[in-house]
């Protein structure tokens, strides 16, 4: 490890505060959105827009109808993925290739604004529900797939804290430092718990307090493993999605962990293995690569300077900005700019792409 990983004792805040908080910070980027998409539709700002953006995406399926859904912010609707794409056509942008970046950085024409869109994970929605919406628009996109997801040996934390949480008034884990219990009858008491977990399962000991988090699934009769079944896509999935003409499937790591808590050995590994994964499955040479969480705690410069090293000409961050020319000398450290399942309204899309709301922290989690 990178650092030493102290004890691991969560410390949810106060429910009520918690959950204020969180509807404050949604308040506020929800204003920062508005206030830039008035500004961009009378066209102020507008050389803060820049080149272009790259898009992130997670989940694309029908609208979620749960109470409690710590993970909404990852899942947009099929419906709103269209509206996106047409509003993004209609603001002049021109859909590319990921690969065609680093040439429109060096041209650095802004006449000539572009979008490329990203998918994390390899979830099994991408090819059900988000294909049928890029074959009608004709818009090129980039899934980047979790090796070790895809062959189910990994789980996905997030996921299986959810569901815990969801069909659990009490939850008790063991993360080494001893056994706690937590009461979560209220929704307000499971959002709480489930951002105290956040950086746990992102720090130095990730491993471990994934472990914990998988064996009280377990105990509450949820199969970690039988989730990741359902939300990705198998081997045959990959193989298929990679031979349509608008799909670029690309290495997204083996384990999905935070790539600058790990050792230089598991760092090359994660890339390595992943590389040749995607590769032994499709039959193409991956070039491009997605850094797991991907915020400046997750990835930085030893890991892109490990990711030029492997021979990969491109790499995304979640570090939310429009493209600009600079970025043409940092090919392995892309901003990204997230379509968020908590701000689903075309207008939003004009904001994003003004280039205004970024100084607005939080916009982006993983």
């Amino acid at each position: 490890m990178r650092s030493a990983a102290g004890p691991l004792i969560l410390r949810p805040k106060a429910s009520a505060y918690a959950m204020a908080r969180q509807e404050l910070r949604r308040a506020v980027i929800a204003g920062g959105l508005e206030t830039a998409a008035v500004a961009a539709r009378l066209g102020l700002f507008q050389g803060a827009a820049g080149l272009g953006l790259i898009f992130m995406l997670h989940h694309v399926r029908p609208a979620s109808e749960t109470a409690f859904d710590p993970n909404a912010l990852l899942s947009v609707t099929p419906e709103y993925l269209d509206a996106a794409l047409a509003r993004l056509k209609a603001l002049g942008l021109r859909a590319v290739d990921l690969t065609e970046l680093p040439e429109t950085m060096c041209r650095g024409d802004p006449s000539d604004r572009v979008f490329a869109v990203t998918l994390d994970d390899g979830y099994r929605n991408n090819f059900e529900h988000a294909l049928p919406v890029f074959e009608q628009h004709g818009v090129p996109f980039t899934v980047f797939t979790t090796s070790g997801f895809v062959e189910r040996r990994f789980t996905l934390w997030w996921e299986t804290a959810e569901r815990l949480l969801r069909v659990s008034d009490n939850v008790t884990l063991d993360l080494g430092s001893g056994t706690q219990r937590f009461d979560v009858r209220r929704n307000a008491q499971k959002a709480a718990l489930f951002q105290a977990l956040l950086p746990l399962m992102t720090g130095p000991a990730q491993d471990v307090a994934i472990k914990a988090l998988n064996l009280a699934a377990r105990a509450s009769g949820l199969d970690p493993i039988g989730i990741t079944d359902e939300l990705i896509m198998t081997e045959d999935d990959v193989r298929k999605l990679s031979q349509h003409p608008l799909a670029r499937l690309e290495p997204h790591t083996v384990s999905h962990p935070s790539l600058a808590q790990v050792d230089r050995p598991r760092l090359i590994g994660e890339i390595n293995e992943s590389v040749e994964r995607l590769r032994a499955w499709t039959g193409h040479q991956p070039s491009c690569f997605a850094y797991p969480y991907g915020d400046r705690r997750a990835a930085g410069r030893r890991e892109f300077a490990a990711i030029q090293d492997s021979g990969l000409s491109l790499a995304v961050t979640t570090q939310p900005a429009v493209l600009q020319s600079k970025y043409a000398a940092s090919p392995t450290a892309l901003p990204r700019v997230s379509l968020n399942g908590l701000f689903q309204k075309s207008r939003y899309v004009d904001a994003l792409v003004s280039g205004l709301p970024y100084g607005f922290a939080g916009l982006i989690r993983k």
